[in-house]
């Protein structure tokens, strides 16, 4: 169920993300939608998305994270407004940044390749565009229905060392203090 697993996490990412100055908003259906998905990945897409616009945002902005169901897909979009009207022009380009040639809030280039991953395995797209002065990224999936729950060829072990993985995906965002013996317990 897919709503119910987003807003679980939405509701931590919010908490989390209040002492950086982001303004987290979320719409997410008042029903049920059910569909046949890789929840890890999806989660881990979710929070790269999530640590971008937070990263790229002006503190006091609202990011939006918007889930719709429109016949047989799935669209869930995240948008903020950039610093400056920042936009990435390479958003899926792998490993672009040089070190220090770069604006550090663009990361290393994994953020959105991961995304963009996720969508192909999910038979999904990623889209990205403006509305006004906001930049939206949408991944899109097909609703798939049945039994189980899609899996990777090969399970691996949890890539965050069984650590909270919103703080792991947000940790380039999240100040210090999140990370204190005190708030971890």
């Amino acid at each position: 169920e897919i709503c119910g697993f987003f807003e679980e996490i939405l509701q931590k990412v919010t908490s989390l993300a209040a002492p950086t100055g982001a303004q987290l908003r979320y719409e997410i259906p008042n029903k049920n939608i059910f569909t046949l998905a890789n929840p890890d990945k999806l989660e881990r897409a979710m929070l790269n998305l999530l640590s971008n616009a937070i990263s790229h945002s002006m503190k006091g902005t609202e990011i939006l994270f918007r889930l719709t169901r429109r016949n047989r897909r799935l669209y869930i979009s995240v948008s903020n407004v950039p610093v400056d009207g920042d936009t990435p022009t390479d958003l899926h380009n792998r490993f672009l940044r040089m070190p220090g040639l770069e604006d550090p809030r663009h990361g290393i280039g994994l953020g959105m390749l991961l995304v963009q991953n996720v969508a192909t395995i999910h038979n999904g797209a990623v889209l990205v565009d403006r509305v006004g002065q906001a930049l939206r990224v949408t991944l899109s999936l097909p609703v798939k229905q049945g039994h189980g729950q899609l899996c990777s060829p090969i399970q691996l072990m949890d890539y965050a060392g069984e650590r909270d993985h919103c703080l792991i995906e947000l940790s380039d965002v999240l100040p210090a203090e999140v990370y204190s013996p005190e708030k971890l317990k």
